[in-house]
């Protein structure tokens, strides 16, 4: 507690404010900062004041966690990660405490022999080496920490948060139980290395879940793309198969001629056009790729429930368009299907009347 003296009460705020930034910077980085940030300082001037001037006994950890906090909001993370890291940040500054009054207590300092919160030169040396200390541990969480923003399921962060309250437990009772000596700081120092290595764990627990999940999309992708191969392959099969039937059906026709049987080779024809509108009413430009992917796109949305009007003028038979191109402009009606509402799309393909080179 500091009684009201408003240079050092101001000087305080900033350095807490700052410190407080520092550590949030390291974790979530600064790009997930908000634009907008002026009402949450006011918000954390005011707690903080209150905080450092008054005596709130059993209140005190609650308002010390909701000015962390104030600041914690000024980034755009999940709600979860911010209360997690305002516990733990809580959790590192009681301990850098406990570690600042110990120091004290083995200068001989007869303050610290029963320290007392509202004794103003205690509480003002151990902020002040809390604060020193503190920028030290921030530093190694600087190192170890990615600034992962993958989001994890809750009974992680519940997993997490173990330890950091486990620790401040442990440090509250030492304090009130034992000596303040050697053991005493070994027991300190390692509570605070433990929580450090928790972000380093964090961390290293969101980039494997994030790994994982990119490489099931990747798998899911590649399944996605070779079920979608075998039916464009499919489509181009039958396709040969009618050009080897018209063919056929050309050569009846020749026939036909040759005989002088006009007829029959009309009424031929007319059959043959008959079935083929019923039968396969798909594109056939000539163009064997183009015929495949685009006989291959109106399937899939025939099997979704996508009606898909074609309108293709091809003034050449080579096309200076690569194969991905058309394969990503053809795959959008398999995602056409999880839309809700009805929509209309238009694509439309133009080509050069000059013979131009396929790109392989």
């Amino acid at each position: 507690m500091i009684p009201f003296n408003l240079p050092i009460l101001i000087s305080s705020v900033f350095v807490l404010g700052f410190q407080i930034i520092f550590f949030f910077d390291s974790v979530f980085g600064r790009a997930a900062r908000k634009p907008q940030r002026f009402g949450h300082f006011v918000l954390f001037a005011l707690l903080a004041s209150v905080y450092l001037t008054l005596d709130l006994e059993w209140f005190a950890s609650g308002v010390a966690l909701l000015l962390i906090y104030s600041l914690a909001d000024t980034y755009q993370v999940e709600l979860k990660n911010k209360l997690m890291f305002t516990v733990l940040y809580g959790v590192l500054m009681s301990i850098v405490n406990s570690l600042s009054i110990f120091i004290f207590y083995t200068l001989d300092a007869d303050e610290f022999r029963d320290f007392e919160p509202t004794n103003f030169t205690a509480s003002a040396k151990t902020l002040l080496l809390s604060c020193i200390l503190m920028f030290v541990v921030i530093q190694l969480i600087r190192m170890v920490a990615k600034r992962r923003t993958y989001p994890l399921k809750p009974g992680y962060y519940l997993l997490f948060l173990f330890v950091p309250v486990f620790s401040i437990y442990q440090v509250n009772l030492l304090a009130a139980t034992s000596e303040k000596n050697l053991h005493f700081f070994i027991w300190v120092i390692g509570l605070l290395l433990l929580n450090v290595l928790v972000i380093y764990m964090f961390d290293t627990m969101m980039d494997k879940f994030q790994i994982q999940q990119e490489n099931f999309q990747l798998q899911r992708q590649m399944d996605y793309q070779d079920a979608n191969y075998e039916k464009t392959v499919h489509s181009f099969k039958s396709i040969k198969r009618i050009i080897h039937d018209t063919n056929q059906h050309f050569l009846y026709i020749e026939e036909c001629m040759k005989r002088g049987d006009t007829a029959a080779a009309l009424e031929h024809i007319r059959v043959t056009l008959n079935k083929v509108e019923d039968a396969y009413h798909r594109v056939n430009t000539g163009h064997l790729v183009i015929d495949a992917l685009v006989t291959n796109a109106l399937n899939i949305g025939e099997a979704n429930g996508i009606r898909i009007d074609t309108q293709l003028q091809l003034h050449s038979q080579e096309l200076n368009i690569d194969r991905y191109d058309l394969c990503v402009v053809h795959g959008k009606p398999e995602t056409a299907k999880h839309t809700m509402r009805w929509t209309k799309k238009s694509i439309r393909f133009f080509t050069c009347p000059r013979p131009l080179s396929t790109k392989r």
